[in-house]
């Protein structure tokens, strides 16, 4: 997370900073007046205004998702489980006043379990066999489903589904996700005013976020409708900027042709860049590699796009005055992300474009100095460095983890680093992102 203009900083207040920084009572909230201040709590969890305090300059999230989190505040709580037990627990615990089609819980990770497993429709079915039962790992690129819900997919063939485990990943998740009923636009607006309280409480002013698939439908106009009458209503209370997740030619064709432009909208909600989603993540071991994971030979990742196919999409994109914003976190991704950026630029230059890479996190030195040549921006998540700094080793080997994450070697090479959360993946608390902005 940066905020919007830099930390200038006086001495005084750069050792205040590191006070609050340390102190567990101390949290960075926007105020009722739209200040972002960092002070100490009083025991009632309002800011002690008394004491000594620093107001900040407005703080942005630059990518998450702000309507799937605002989904997932309704699902069950997997964050913290250490076992498959725990989250067949939670899942009981959550099915004794359950009311709905379908119980969903997000947030599991196998690497904090002892047994370092993926639970299975086997765990599941002792939650209920009767009620359909979708648990997503927290990186949301893996859902694991019970014999109720397997039963809903019967007869689909994806590749990306297992029948045996009843684990779903990447793609084969659209399919999983299009069983469950999607709200209707007051609702929407709804959950988003919620989250949006959220948001302040945890001292952001703006987000850039992903919103367009965050719902079974996939319909971009309810979430634009949402945006848009929350704004007019004036109950829009940080500014948005929409990262249009339009995955295939015929998606982002509509989307054009019904006259969506980057940067239409007003100030508090706008269109914003193209995003496409290259590979997996790394946890769940689908990150797309140039070699084998060094824990799993035979395996490296899952490559999404064609290069032809994703060179049209880009290429329809910027010749639009578009920017497009590609997750990759698997270096044979970046190369992918990297490549097909070059090739748009020669065909279409644009001096003002700011294409970029989200996540952006195993690279190589020579990686970083072609990011840095071809200008591309950086939508990195320090935070993720508590989680995976634990497995970063075990998947890719020594050398390779020694260039990874490499947030100081891309900003030596003056390359534009911008910090996000990726909420609901971790939390987007400003105070606990910053301590991994080094």
């Amino acid at each position: 997370m940066f905020s919007a203009t830099p930390f200038n900083f006086t001495k005084e207040e750069q050792v205040l900073f590191d006070q609050l920084m340390q102190d567990p009572t101390s949290t960075i909230r926007v105020s009722e007046d739209n200040r972002t201040i960092f002070a100490k709590r009083n025991s009632d969890d309002s800011l002690d205004l008394t004491k000594s305090h620093l107001e900040l300059p407005p703080i942005w999230d630059t990518h998450m998702h702000l309507l799937n989190y605002a989904n997932v505040k309704g699902m069950v709580s997997l964050h913290g489980t250490k076992s498959v037990e725990d989250c067949i627990k939670a899942g009981r615990e959550r099915l004794k006043t359950f009311q709905g089609e379908f119980l969903l819980g997000r947030g599991w990770n196998q690497n904090e379990f002892s047994d370092q497993r993926f639970p299975t429709k086997a765990d599941l079915n002792q939650i209920s066999t009767e009620v359909p039962i979708i648990f997503t790992r927290t990186c949301g690129h893996v859902a694991i489903a019970n014999d109720a819900t397997m039963k809903l997919l019967e007869g689909n063939q994806h590749p990306d589904i297992d029948w045996e485990t009843g684990t779903i990943i990447e793609a084969g998740l659209n399919e999983l996700y299009a069983l469950i009923p999607s709200p209707d636009v007051p609702i929407i607006k709804e959950m988003l005013v919620d989250a949006i309280g959220d948001l302040r409480y945890h001292g952001i002013s703006e987000v850039h976020t992903d919103d367009f698939t965050a719902l079974s439908d996939r319909d971009y106009e309810k979430i634009i409708q949402a945006y848009t009458e929350l704004d007019n209503e004036g109950k829009l209370k940080v500014k948005v900027v929409q990262q249009c997740l339009l995955q295939t030619k015929e998606e982002l064709v509509g989307f054009l042709q019904k006259g969506h432009r980057m940067g239409q909208g007003t100030e508090n909600f706008r269109i914003g860049s193209l995003k496409l989603l290259l590979d997996g993540s790394l946890g769940a071991r689908t990150a797309y590699m140039r070699e084998d994971y060094h824990d799993d030979p035979g395996n490296c990742g899952i490559r999404i796009y064609e290069d032809e196919a994703l060179q049209e999409l880009v290429d329809m994109a910027n010749k639009q005055g578009m920017d497009v914003i590609m997750h990759a976190i698997g270096d044979a991704a970046i190369d992918q992300a990297m490549d097909t950026i070059e090739k748009t630029q020669k065909k279409y230059p644009r001096k003002n474009a700011r294409h970029g890479i989200v996540h952006c996190q195993i690279t190589s030195e020579d990686q970083l100095d072609r990011i840095a040549e071809l200008n591309i921006v950086v939508y990195a998540q320090p935070i993720f460095w508590r989680d995976d700094s634990k497995i970063l080793e075990s998947r890719v080997g020594k050398e390779k983890a020694s260039t990874s994450y490499n947030w100081g070697g891309m900003q030596e090479r003056g390359i534009e680093v911008l910090a996000g959360s990726d909420a609901p993946v971790v939390e987007f608390d400003v105070k606990e992102n910053m301590k991994f902005l080094k």
